[in-house]
């Protein structure tokens, strides 16, 4: 059997929810010139958001899940993080998990990452998508990383433990 107490059941006792609203800001629309004026006669400025490239330590309990990674049939813990970080973010994310898991399978260290123009803190982030996520996963950790970093290709390693409850 599992640990009693998972870090996900320790993480999420202490959890409560995030007080501060966060801004969503809306892409610059260009204006449309008068019909006196040529459209040469004035310059649009279009600022490009830079993206953020996240890194986020999760923990889940795989029991309710069909394995980490989004599947067409079935619900995963990939699909269920996703959502939770697009809503809170105003937009559609993806994540990139560093490696998969199968149906039934715990977590207690899964990073993965995500790209993101919001300006939204860590905390916001951990804060926000713990309020909109299940008790069996939880977000424990975020930083900025660089815009190159990818959870799976950097991955430095695996650790496995299999528990067998042999009984008659």
């Amino acid at each position: 059997d599992f640990p009693s107490r998972s870090p996900v059941q320790r993480y999420l006792q202490g959890r409560t929810p995030l007080n501060e609203q966060t801004k969503s800001s809306k892409p610059i629309s260009p204006r449309t010139p008068k019909k006196s004026q040529s459209p040469k006669s004035h310059t649009i400025k279009r600022v490009k958001k830079k993206m953020r490239n996240f890194k986020v330590k999760m923990a889940y309990r795989g029991t309710a899940y069909h394995g980490f990674q989004r599947q067409n049939n079935a619900y995963t813990v990939q699909q269920a993080v996703e959502e939770a970080l697009s809503s809170l973010l105003g937009e559609n994310v993806t994540i990139y998990g560093c490696s998969r898991t199968d149906t039934g399978v715990h977590a207690r260290e899964f990073y993965f990452n995500f790209h993101t123009e919001n300006t939204i803190t860590c905390r916001g982030i951990v804060f926000g998508a713990n309020s909109r996520l299940g008790d069996d996963i939880a977000l424990l950790s975020c930083e900025e990383a660089p815009e190159d970093f990818h959870a799976r290709y950097l991955c430095r390693g695996k650790e496995y433990e299999y528990i067998v409850h042999n009984s008659e």
